[in-house]
């Protein structure tokens, strides 16, 4: 019997997450960070022009003449249009389910969160404004899950960073977003592992070679594994490399089972034990009951010697198991 997608996540309690494929992705400036912390510690972000809070005014993308005209009596240095656009972006365009980011000063954090509610108005005292405050009334809640220094920030998001408009749409940059908040996930019925590379400056070819062939060399294993009947061949998995420091490997493909069954060995065959491997230099003696039933270990010919091979090249590139899946791991650790 062959386990569907859903059925072997939950089966393995695997820490892969099935990102939904409709969701859109936001940058919301901060005032030049001013409001940066605000929105993170009281989970929200806002918009401003504050003389306008009739939400069905901005109902329609089409812009309505007379409501331009106020805008322009209203915010005389600034493009009508161009307001009339962010507050119906704010407003209608924006769902719950949605990625944003917020960049504090000079962009050197960017915080990303999940929206969670719909508009909404708030009410601020002058006094808190005084005080130095965001006074922008119209609201979302938002959820933030990630913090990323601009140094450790996917290179590919430099160039969203450079528009200034107080909301633009991301969706242009959402793999390489996805692949910052999430190294172990589905979407568009493409499976993804992204594993992170820490070794400083140059590597060496022979070393990048073999780690990433110690991976590919696991797909024969997971043709083994109970619930995953499909014959897989290596050239059904893809590779990406960013191996600037920080970098990154990211495999991929079209067959999500040879993902779940690439994640769940390197649990099985580094989770054991990876000194070399997690940055501290810790070392986690996993415990995963049920993880693999016994007969499945014995079956692997030369498994003590392919579970050193994987810890040796992981620790030759100061590749890292994803912090998701060391999560798990240490989760199993103290259940066990």
């Amino acid at each position: 019997m062959e386990y569907e997608v859903d059925e072997l996540i939950q089966k393995y309690n695997l820490p892969i997450v099935q990102l939904d494929n409709n969701r859109n992705y936001w940058l919301v400036r901060t005032n030049a960070g001013a409001y940066f912390e605000e929105f993170f510690t009281e989970n929200y972000i806002a918009v401003g022009w504050d003389d306008f809070t009739n939400f069905d005014m901005f109902k329609t993308k089409k812009k309505d003449e007379s409501i331009t005209k106020e805008l322009a009596e209203a915010y005389p240095k600034e493009q009508p249009g161009r307001i009339y656009g962010q507050i119906h972006r704010f407003l209608y365009e924006m769902k719950i389910g949605d990625v944003v980011m917020i960049p504090s000063e000079n962009s050197t954090l960017i915080r990303f969160g999940i929206i969670e509610s719909e508009p909404r108005m708030r009410s601020i005292s002058d006094t808190r404004i005084d005080e130095g405050a965001c006074p922008y009334v119209k609201v979302r809640t938002v959820k933030w899950i990630k913090t990323v220094r601009r140094l450790e920030l996917d290179p590919y998001l430099f160039r969203m960073m450079q528009s200034h408009q107080a909301i633009s749409n991301a969706n242009d940059y959402a793999h390489f977003i996805d692949r910052t908040l999430h190294s172990f996930f589905i979407k568009n019925n493409k499976a993804f592992l992204v594993l992170p590379v820490k070794k400083e400056g140059d590597i060496p070819a022979y070393d990048l070679i073999r780690f990433v062939d110690s991976i590919i060399d696991l797909i024969p294993l997971v043709n083994d594994i109970k619930g995953i009947e499909q014959e897989f061949e290596k050239e059904d998995l893809d590779l990406k490399l960013n191996v600037q420091s920080p970098g990154f490997t990211e495999f991929v493909s079209n067959a999500p089972h040879l993902i779940l069954g690439i994640g769940l060995l390197l649990i099985f065959l580094t989770g054991s034990k990876f000194k070399g491997i997690s940055s501290s230099d810790e070392e986690y003696e996993a415990n995963f009951k049920g993880l693999f039933e016994d007969e499945f270990k014995n079956g692997i010919d030369n498994y003590e010697q392919i579970k050193n091979r994987n810890i040796e090249n992981f620790s030759r590139v100061k590749a890292e198991l994803p912090e998701d899946i060391k999560k798990l791991l240490e989760e199993s650790n103290r259940e066990g």
